[in-house]
């Protein structure tokens, strides 16, 4: 199964027996992505690129089933390739989206002649905390195509480098 960040998985397992069920426990590397460990249902919440449920059931005999599943996460990420910072509210700031709040722990903003433009740091995605209004030491940028590098951090401590090519209109 694939999720994309932010997204959350009902697991319900399908039990069929004729006896009393005692027990239900499920079993991941990292319990904080689950709901509950005891309960029938679950509902997961990935952080790590791949992680794998296992449920273990118990009859009132003692018999016990297993069953698991691996859910992948697609860390998806989208990047605009031009932004237009003309204060009239529509694509002022150039930032970085996601399905869900990432710590963006670095920005860094090129020119075309390789000169560092901008540096953000602490900010997040979906927001314009992580990202760049367009401006050059409080001026207005010039027109142009602008190289970018960010360091995204995720909950489960990783990080990830990501550049592109973004074009500032007026």
């Amino acid at each position: 199964v694939t999720l994309r960040l932010g997204e959350r998985l009902a697991l319900d397992p399908r039990i069929f027996s004729t006896a009393n069920i005692t027990s239900i426990r499920w079993i991941t590397q990292d319990t904080s992505i689950l709901s509950c460990i005891d309960c029938p249902i679950t509902t997961v919440i990935p952080q790590g690129l791949v992680s794998t449920v296992r449920v273990v059931v118990v009859s009132e005999f003692g018999c016990v089933a297993t069953d698991s599943v691996t859910i992948s996460l697609d860390r998806a990420l989208y990047v605009p390739t031009a932004f237009s910072p003309n204060g009239d509210g529509v694509n002022d700031c150039f930032f970085l989206q996601n399905g869900a709040p990432v710590e963006v722990e670095s920005l860094l903003i090129f020119d075309r002649w390789g000169g560092l433009t901008h540096r953000s740091t602490g900010g997040t995605t979906n927001s314009c905390t992580g990202g760049w209004d367009g401006t050059v030491n409080g001026r207005n940028a010039e027109v142009g195509l602008y190289a970018w590098v960010a360091v995204l951090r995720y909950s489960d401590g990783s990080k990830e480098e990501r550049s592109g090519l973004v074009t500032l209109l007026r």
